[in-house]
């Protein structure tokens, strides 16, 4: 991610949360964040880079986070809005695979064998 971009989702994050807070809201976006996170007890800085990271990952860079934000934050649309902007042009990084996304556990061996 290039950093102009991190700094300004970071600089977002902090200026929008704190921990429990920020963990409540990840908690809504995607349920399935959350076990990959520290927990309530890690400081907020550490916490935002993992989040940043697993949104990235995750593929919700470009989907839900930005919509989820100004829905939560109205009064704050115009700043969300100008980082959003910023990761509209942005590369997207490779989504992991979600095992339930292949129809068969034996899909790479369906079919005639060599």
């Amino acid at each position: 991610m290039d950093p102009d971009r991190r700094a300004a989702l970071v600089s977002l994050f902090l200026s929008l949360f704190n921990t429990v807070e920020l963990l409540a809201f990840i908690g809504q976006l995607d349920p399935s964040l959350l076990h990959l996170l520290p927990g309530s007890q890690s400081p907020l800085l550490p916490l935002i880079g993992e989040t940043i990271g697993l949104l990235e990952r995750h593929g919700h860079l470009r989907g839900p986070l930005f919509p989820a934000l100004t829905t939560a934050f109205p009064l704050r649309h115009a700043d969300i809005e100008r980082v959003a902007a910023s990761f509209a042009d942005a590369p997207q990084a490779p989504r992991w695979s979600d095992p339930d996304d292949y129809s068969s556990p034996h899909s790479l061996f369906d079919g005639d064998d060599p």
